[in-house]
């Protein structure tokens, strides 16, 4: 809770003016929380749905064959199934304490539970981290849009120099401009639920095609349910990947704020038709993508299938989309973290921002994306954006939660609460310190 008990409640994406003083008390007690207004709740439980799959699905299920090629399908499947029941429970947390005290965005939910400096500390890593996954996706559609337009000239050799189309230093900006950029400008979570949809869908095509060339091609020979060595170094490094595939907890704040009628058990249908369908979709085409092509499967199972495949192609066609589609949630979500800091940062020196600003929300959303397109063209590797950034969505999918509940067993004096909190505490800081840990390892034996 705020310090000297003053919470101002604001509408998603639409802040009203506030009276100096009193925005000058409300960044003191480090929260400009927001809630909706009744006539605000228009999330629905599909559209709701959608969103959440769509924070969450994406290019990352292309690499999971490989994933689980390391620690054989049987351990992958109960990391799986461990891992998404962990993010349920936080998941649960979160929308807990939106109903308690409020607040529409992750950031200032974590600023009423546990104060200013965490407030700040999470709105610092929600930038680095949304901007961080806007590189990649525009990496991601450079990288399948180049290897779509290989197809479509026929060329087989998987160097696309011969137009200049098909170079990722003009598809990256045009298809940004074309496809990302009309779609960066919504006001508020729930007004992502028809893309959403559309986005779960394409990769409900790519993970029906993995499926459909398994008994096509033929199961391998290969023994591709236990690993071929017990390795306990390699099972931590996989663990942290499992966990980002479902990490969408700072869209899980702003969806159930949103949310049309909200309750606990609303929220609890959301979730579990979620996860659920994000797990099956996991376990399917992880588990035929390596029974179809073995160990020696690549870390981008599309590079396993033929370039002349038009299934496959489609399939490519089909990420690029859902890819596009989850780009502007993490822009809207970085840019929600962005202004708060500024209106906080400034109160800190005693300026007063007024909340609300158009002018300055069209300036934040063009900076954001040039500034992304600009890396992406720099970056040649999705793995150099994602080795930086990939390690800090634990301490959202678990860190912060479980701060938020340890504040809650604390004001119930709950001991087996507290356990809980410190349970998901240390493991959030663990995945985070291991992750970056390996990837500096990796960077080094290079």
């Amino acid at each position: 809770m705020a310090e000297n008990g003053s919470i101002q409640y604001l509408d998603t994406g639409h802040r009203s003016r506030l009276d100096s003083s009193l925005l000058s008390r409300s960044m003191e007690a480090s929260t400009q929380t927001q809630t909706n207004t009744p006539a605000e709740n228009k999330g629905t439980i599909i559209g709701a749905v959608c969103i959440l799959m769509n924070a969450v699905l994406g290019a990352s299920i292309l690499n999971l064959s490989y994933q689980y090629s390391l620690v054989g399908i049987t351990t992958a499947f109960e990391m799986e199934f461990f891992v998404a029941g962990m993010g349920l429970m936080t998941h649960f947390v979160l929308a807990d304490a939106v109903e308690r005290v409020g607040g529409g965005s992750y950031q200032q939910l974590v600023g009423i539970v546990c104060g200013r400096k965490f407030q700040m500390l999470a709105q610092v890593l929600l930038v680095v981290y949304t901007f961080g996954l806007c590189v990649a996706t525009k990496i991601t559609i450079g990288d399948q849009l180049q290897r779509i337009c290989d197809f479509i000239d026929n060329s087989t050799d998987g160097v696309v120099d011969h137009h200049f189309y098909c170079d990722r230093h003009f598809l990256i900006p045009i298809s940004s401009l074309l496809f990302i950029l009309p779609r960066i400008w919504v006001r508020n979570m729930s007004g992502f639920g028809y893309v959403s949809a559309f986005s779960a869908m394409s990769v409900f095509y790519v993970v029906i095609a993995i499926v459909l060339d398994y008994f096509y091609i033929g199961a391998t020979m290969d023994n591709v349910w236990y690993p071929k060595e017990s390795d306990p170094i390699t099972i931590l490094s996989v663990l942290p990947v499992f966990a980002l595939g479902f990490q969408c907890h700072m869209t899980s704040v702003p969806l159930y704020a949103e949310l049309k009628n909200r309750s606990m058990p609303r929220y609890a249908i959301v979730l579990l038709m979620a996860l659920g369908f994000t797990l099956s979709f996991y376990l399917t085409a992880g588990s035929f993508g390596l029974m179809t092509f073995g160990y020696d499967i690549n870390a981008d199972i599309i590079l396993n299938y033929p370039s002349n495949s038009i299934t496959i192609t489609v399939g490519r066609a089909a990420i690029t989309v859902a890819v596009c589609m989850s780009y502007p949630i993490m822009l809207f979500i970085g840019r929600e973290a962005l202004e708060d800091f500024i209106i906080m940062s400034a109160g800190s020196y005693g300026r007063v921002i007024y909340p609300g600003s158009e002018k300055r929300r069209v300036s934040e959303l063009l900076i954001w994306f040039v500034l992304a397109l600009c890396l992406a063209l720099i970056c040649k590797s999705i793995a150099d954006v994602l080795s930086i950034v990939g390690s800090i969505a634990a301490l959202f999918m678990f860190f912060f939660p479980g701060l938020v509940f340890w504040n809650r067993a604390t004001e119930f004096r709950n001991v087996y609460f507290q356990g809980i909190a410190v349970f998901f505490m240390v493991f959030g800081w663990f995945i985070f310190l291991w992750n970056i840990i390996y990837n500096i390892a990796g960077m080094i034996s290079k």
